[in-house]
């Protein structure tokens, strides 16, 4: 039976190193990462609850802090938020679909000048720009003031990061980038 268990457990594990290793998944975790951050600055923590002794089992009381989930509903909390889902997120993820580098892929008819190309298998927008427009998008926005012709409100753009932290941004993009770089050169 324990043997059983252990090819399960090590059957699981190679399952789930598979789907993690990819660089839509470094992607995801350093974007959860900056999420998480984000949000552990823009929500306080304000309410206490205590969970009180019990007999049975002789614990001692506990205290717990809880988020003020009331934050949702003030453009404090969305404002900021949006612009890290615009800056972090969709605006890198639109231009990496437009410019999708690998959504073709040249190749040469033996024998003829011209090109064809062939529809990729895998991603809709390409990870190496996505990681690249994020990288710069950060540079410029948090390096060089950048407001998008005043799109994004400048406190916004500070509190995205002050909290989340300028150099995250960058060095989350710049991982990615070598995890896609690393991907297509696998793949070649």
């Amino acid at each position: 039976m324990k043997a059983v268990e252990k090819v399960a457990i090590q059957e699981k594990a190679i399952n789930l190193r598979d789907r993690l290793s990819n660089v839509v998944s470094v992607n995801a975790v350093s974007l959860a990462y900056e999420a998480i951050i984000l949000l552990y600055h823009l929500i306080p923590f304000t309410y206490t609850a205590k969970i009180p002794t019990i007999p049975i089992i002789e614990n001692s009381p506990k205290l717990f802090l809880l988020p003020d989930l009331f934050v949702l509903l003030t453009a404090g909390f969305w404002g900021p938020f949006a612009t890290w889902l615009a800056t972090a997120i969709f605006i890198p993820w639109a231009n990496a679909y437009f410019f999708n580098l690998t959504a073709t892929a040249a190749a040469a008819r033996p024998g003829s000048i011209t090109v064809m190309y062939k529809p990729a298998e895998e991603y809709k927008a390409d990870p190496l720009t996505f990681a690249v427009t994020k990288a710069l998008i950060a540079y410029l926005v948090h390096y060089k003031g950048f407001g998008f012709m005043g799109l994004f409100n400048p406190r916004n753009l500070a509190t995205v990061g002050e909290s989340v932290g300028r150099e995250t941004q960058l060095i989350g993009a710049g991982i990615a980038g070598l995890a896609a770089l690393w991907e297509s050169i696998l793949k070649r």
